[in-house]
């Protein structure tokens, strides 16, 4: 299964040794096909990620820069439906340059207002987002109380893009678990964190850091939720793998 642009990116990166700028594009300013070629020319010039500012009357903790670009495009005219098409046309043209070459695709990201996403609709917006060739979204907005029904969304599309077991799907799984567990919900949290811990454990091995993070996370679910049998054996097993991890002193040697 392929994996999405953003991964492959930071991964290749890392792997490298490398670095690469994320630059941010107000989508529609000063209009669509300057944003176009805008980004053709960053991915020429090697850059991997890009984002890509969905402009929003009322942005939060934008600079005036970014505001004026929204407020400036908001003015011609130009909607989520437009953006999306845009970038349709961009990834089609790019497709068809790069056929035959090994050039990478330019990873994409929308950072959008939540109120964009609860107008369109959770669902509808990411599916048309994927489809139309986002990889991702930046929604700094998003209550967390809300985020809930939105994350679990994104997470299915997530897994089919790059499967269960992969790493980074036990990063949204344990998020999920974090924001049932805030809201009290226990029974889902404890599911997601066990979700998480079985693919931290397969993919990382049972003593890596990240295990021990989802334990304790599901340490103070199961305390929360009073069941103090379960976060009792959650801590033991958090013990046993501490202890297997501390060096011998001269002494026991």
């Amino acid at each position: 299964m392929q994996d999405n642009r953003v991964v492959n990116a930071f991964a290749e990166l890392r792997s490298a040794g490398e670095k690469t700028l994320l630059p941010f594009i107000t989508a529609g300013y000063p209009d669509l096909e300057t944003t176009r070629a805008l980004l053709e020319d960053v991915e020429r010039r090697g850059v991997r990620i890009c984002e890509l500012g969905i402009p929003f009357s009322d942005p939060i903790a934008d600079g005036p820069t970014i505001q004026a670009s929204y407020t400036a495009t908001l003015e011609t005219g130009v909607t989520v439906k437009d953006i999306f098409e845009m970038v349709r046309e961009y990834r089609a043209s790019a497709s068809r340059e790069r056929a035959g070459t090994s050039t990478d695709d330019l990873a994409l990201l929308a950072m959008v207002s939540y109120s964009i996403v609860f107008r369109c609709g959770a669902e509808a917006f990411c599916t048309e987002a994927a489809e139309a060739g986002f990889d991702g979204l930046i929604v700094p907005d998003l209550p967390v109380d809300e985020a809930g029904a939105f994350y679990r969304k994104a997470l299915q599309m997530w897994e089919k893009t790059v499967g269960h077991e992969h790493p980074h799907t036990a990063v949204a799984l344990n998020n999920l678990g974090l924001l049932h567990c805030r809201r009290k919900q226990y029974d889902p949290a404890e599911r997601f964190f066990e979700r998480a811990l079985i693919i931290r454990e397969k993919t990382l091995g049972p003593a890596h850091p990240e295990v021990l993070a989802v334990l304790q996370n599901m340490v103070r679910c199961y305390r929360k939720s009073g069941n103090a049998r379960q976060a009792k054996k959650s801590q033991q097993r958090i013990d046993r793998i501490k202890v297997k991890k501390t060096p011998m002193s001269p002494e026991e040697q």
